[in-house]
């Protein structure tokens, strides 16, 4: 007796948890029929799509401390704040997100598009990244 008493609350249970589990993806129509929504994923799938979208944000985050800091961030991260351009060997100084200073002379490489630092004029560096020119103007 005591089985089969264990044995239905289980069975209520189990079929009360499960009309509750459908009642997600059904909705009624104007005569009382009830029919899921095709056009709706069920929530099982739509929780693993935020998980996943949770899971890439917090990756773009991660700094990769492999990477040199000057070849880490796209160009448009980094600031240029200053131009030693009257010498034999020009150099530009680059200011990254994390507030470091970088000395970086012709033909080295900035930002993680494979720019490489072209020309060093008086208040203006020429990159080039992907075959595309970009003047970087000294902040006054």
């Amino acid at each position: 007796m005591k089985m089969t008493a264990t044995f239905f609350s289980f069975c209520l249970i189990l079929f009360f948890s499960t009309l509750a589990l459908a009642a997600e993806n059904v909705h009624e129509d104007s005569d009382g029929l009830a029919l899921r929504d095709p056009f709706r994923l069920p929530q099982y799938i739509i929780n693993r799509m935020k998980e996943k979208s949770m899971a890439t944000k917090t990756d773009a985050n991660i700094i990769d401390d492999a990477v040199e800091p000057i070849r880490r961030w796209p160009i448009s991260s980094y600031q240029l704040v200053g131009i030693i351009w009257d010498v034999k060997r020009p150099k530009a100084m680059f200011l990254d997100k994390q507030n470091s200073i970088h000395m970086m002379q012709v033909n080295d490489r900035i930002g993680n598009g494979g720019g490489v630092l072209n020309v060093i004029n008086n208040g203006e560096v020429i990159v080039i990244e992907n075959k595309t020119p970009l003047k970087l103007k000294l902040k006054k």
